[in-house]
């Protein structure tokens, strides 16, 4: 399904409106060239070291037998290292995580593994010559994609500052397993806000008014945890924050001095408003 588009395409670091069919407001602030050539230098360097280390292993183990080990260390995290980490990750390599910053889709969803290992095999056309290619791309496009980002279909976005749930007094039972939820899902700012928002709204809505919301975020997770087309949108939804809530009850965070209001983008937040006012 097509998606509306729009953003401020001066300066660095804009911002990125995305508005889908559903009403669903994606808000972004896209990344400019500096953050993301800092994160891929962290990138390199950790690399670097990995590679060192690896020949320093195997050069004491087994002598100049070694050189094909490193040469295929080398080779596996130069072409798998960000595809993998971005894949499994939520869009993160350790350079992105350092720097908060991500790699979305266009349309505003997570991206998948085609998209991830595509842009990592073409990070080497960017660095040609001496990363001109890149730069130049970026440059002259409104959302600073390089050519990997353009072959791929993704944008490079900042975070804004984790958001915490709000427990409501019970978090209403499902019947469905909470095994269908990924061990290694990790929720963004804006999934939490949406979340409590729609949790906070819940019991002031009838059954079919929360199927009809709650399929407008749900049918993202059913179709990429490949679930049953027939599960029920409202309980995913309250299962996925039963586990937000239980992660972090276990994290025990302890709130800073300087803790504000979260600069969450709202794209969740305004589109679940809106429907749930309507």
């Amino acid at each position: 399904m097509a998606s509306t588009v729009s953003g401020s395409a001066a300066p660095l670091d804009s911002v990125l409106l995305v508005v889908t069919p559903e009403n669903v407001r994606f808000d972004f602030r896209i990344a400019g060239p500096f953050p993301r050539l800092v994160a891929f230098f962290i990138d390199y360097l950790l690399i670097a070291v990995i590679v060192i280390a690896t020949a320093m292993v195997f050069g004491f183990l087994i002598g100049e037998a070694s050189t094909g080990f490193i040469l295929i260390t080398f080779f596996a995290l130069q072409w798998g290292y960000a595809g993998f980490l971005e894949t499994f990750c939520n869009g993160q390599t350790v350079g992105k995580k350092a720097l908060r910053l991500r790699v979305v889709s266009t349309n505003g969803l997570p991206i998948n593994a085609q998209q991830a290992f595509l842009r990592g095999f073409l990070r080497t056309a960017d660095l040609v010559p001496h990363g001109f290619a890149g730069l130049g791309s970026m440059m002259f496009s409104r959302r600073f994609q390089r050519l990997g980002d353009l072959a791929a279909g993704t944008i490079v976005v900042i975070e804004g500052k984790q958001g915490r749930v709000s427990s409501p007094e019970s978090v209403p039972a499902t019947t469905l397993s909470a095994n269908i939820i990924p061990a290694r899902f990790r929720p963004d700012p804006a999934l939490i806000e949406g979340l409590t928002l729609y949790m906070s709204r819940r019991k002031k809505l009838s059954k079919p008014r929360r199927r009809e919301i709650a399929r407008n975020l749900a049918r993202h997770f059913i179709r990429m945890w490949s679930l049953p087309e027939q599960t029920n949108p409202d309980e995913l939804l309250c299962l996925l924050y039963a586990r937000l809530v239980a992660r972090q009850s276990e994290q025990s965070v302890k709130p800073s001095r300087d803790e504000q209001k979260s600069e969450t983008p709202n794209w969740l937040t305004e589109g679940i408003g809106k429907e749930t006012l309507a």
